[in-house]
């Protein structure tokens, strides 16, 4: 009250200083307890703490969020096995010849990219649980509806449209870890996240390969596995509805950061991507990268079975399968091994990059002596070859992101980076398989088996653009060195 009455008596210009110590007591006492605080003004309301705001606000329970999460990718990324998994039943039953059997892959990629980039825009402005589980569904559907097909056109027709849906899975992912999941908790469940893919991967083809030995078509198992994977949208909507996304704190919060990163280089954030070497660099890494893997996991099963490293299916199945095992041992310590290295993500990918020219260039070699090789020899390096792609996938999207956070770039830097790096994917899909069937030769086998000596070359190409990949890398290492020291320097 001594306070109010010298500031009623005080002059205008001695107002404010007063204001101010009144500011200061205020500040002073426990504002939490509103029968301490009594206000001057009917206008004025009570001051409310942050963390009563918190407590109004629904709670994020983390457990439950990443176990939507991962259910809901897992599901994701086991349909993007089905077409590649069952491409020799279909040469077989429909017969499509094996130089356009890659044209629904490519079809694939290419829209899978444009969806991606599109995805991430709106992934901004629409609920993303409910588009998450939604395109689950929609993707099972779609996988369901491959086993009436009998023509190329509605294959491709069919596959893009999968690579659509596909495209909304990973930027509604995103979107929710950093909406409403806290920066500790996004670093510590991150590498569960990615290897998510490896695990949606790996149960997926080997569930249908069972299947196809039981002796179900592979129309039956088209369909099996596409209504499987629609029911489980159910519990990945409850979990990620339970989990409580959508927290509106962290929302605002999300949108704060992403106003004051486009007003800080908006206008300026296409030219500084092509301005940039290292992002340069990135974007041609990813598009070799992307390259290399769907040239592995999508033909792998074909080039096993055509050079003979593989004897049945079910033992060509067990191979990918060790690549994907490996594969999702190198997404969980990609970001922990890189860790140790100070943050040198690009010194980590260079170090991954030479460990798998060397498992593909081995595996190259096993094709090209016709001679036996044990099979656990080919398990472990499909092993090794998987570790070394998931991993260096993982690090080379987290170095394109470090290096344009700074200049307000990053959604560009990355959307480019995206979409770029699956023009590699298209060329992975009908290039390929016109390559190896330029010169097979009709001398009564089919058309899998009778091309092998063109499979030995792909796996020879596709170690080449894994050495190039490495290559890359010896002009990227030194921007990274001045990056760090710059950093350093700041700090």
């Amino acid at each position: 009250m001594l306070y109010l009455y010298k500031y009623a008596q005080a002059s205008p210009k001695n107002q404010k200083g007063l204001t101010a110590s009144l500011d200061d007591v205020m500040h002073q006492m426990d504002c939490t307890k509103p029968d301490k605080l009594t206000p001057c003004d009917s206008n004025d309301s009570l001051a409310v703490s942050p963390a009563e705001n918190r407590k109004e606000e629904p709670q994020v329970n983390t457990l439950t969020v990443i176990a939507g999460l991962f259910l809901g990718y897992a599901s994701y990324t086991a349909m993007r096995k089905v077409y590649p998994q069952q491409m020799a039943s279909i040469a077989q039953d429909v017969g499509i010849p094996l130089a356009q059997l890659g044209l629904p892959n490519s079809v694939f990629a290419a829209t899978y990219g444009v969806a991606k980039f599109f995805g991430a825009l709106a992934s901004d402005h629409v609920p993303c649980a409910k588009f998450h589980a939604l395109g689950v569904l929609l993707c099972g559907l779609c996988c369901a509806a491959l086993s009436i097909c009998s023509s190329l056109c509605t294959f491709s027709f069919l596959w893009g449209l999968q690579g659509v849906l596909q495209g909304f899975g990973w930027p509604t992912l995103m979107n929710i870890v950093v909406s409403d999941l806290p920066p500790m908790v996004r670093t510590k469940y991150w590498g569960l996240l990615s290897a998510a893919s490896s695990v949606g991967q790996t149960v997926g083809p080997y569930a249908m390969a069972r299947a196809e030995q039981a002796g179900m078509s592979w129309r039956a198992v088209n369909c099996m596995i596409g209504c499987s994977v629609a029911a489980l949208s159910v519990p990945v909507w409850l979990l990620l509805r339970s989990g409580g996304t959508g927290s509106t704190s962290a929302k605002q919060n999300c949108q704060a950061s992403q106003s004051k990163a486009q007003a800080a280089g908006t206008k300026s954030s296409l030219a500084t991507v092509f301005c940039s070497p290292a992002i340069l660099i990135l974007i041609v890494c990813n598009f070799l990268c992307n390259f290399v893997l769907k040239s592995t996991s999508e033909w792998g099963l074909i080039f096993l079975q055509s050079t003979r490293l593989a004897s049945t299916q079910i033992d060509a199945t067990k191979m990918l399968l060790c690549a994907e095992v490996g594969g999702g041992c190198g997404a969980l310590t990609s970001g922990y091994f890189s860790a140790q290295l100070g943050g040198r993500h690009g010194f980590a990918t260079f170090l991954l990059t030479v460990l798998l020219t060397t498992a593909l260039a081995a595996t190259w070699w096993c094709a090209y002596i016709d001679a036996p090789v044990p099979f656990v020899a080919l398990c472990a390096l499909h092993a090794v070859s998987g570790f070394a792609m998931r991993g260096m996938g993982s690090l080379l999207g987290l170095h394109a992101a470090t290096v344009s956070a700074a200049s307000g770039a990053l959604g560009m830097a990355t959307g480019i980076v995206d979409i770029v790096g699956q023009f590699g994917a298209v060329m992975a899909g009908q290039p390929i398989g016109a390559f190896a069937a330029s010169s097979s030769k009709v001398d009564g086998r089919s058309a899998i088996e009778g091309n092998a000596e063109m499979w030995v070359t792909v796996m020879g190409l596709i170690a080449v653009a894994s050495a190039a990949l490495a290559a890359l890398h010896i002009p990227l290492l030194p921007l990274e060195q001045r990056r760090m020291m710059e950093k350093t320097k700041v700090e």
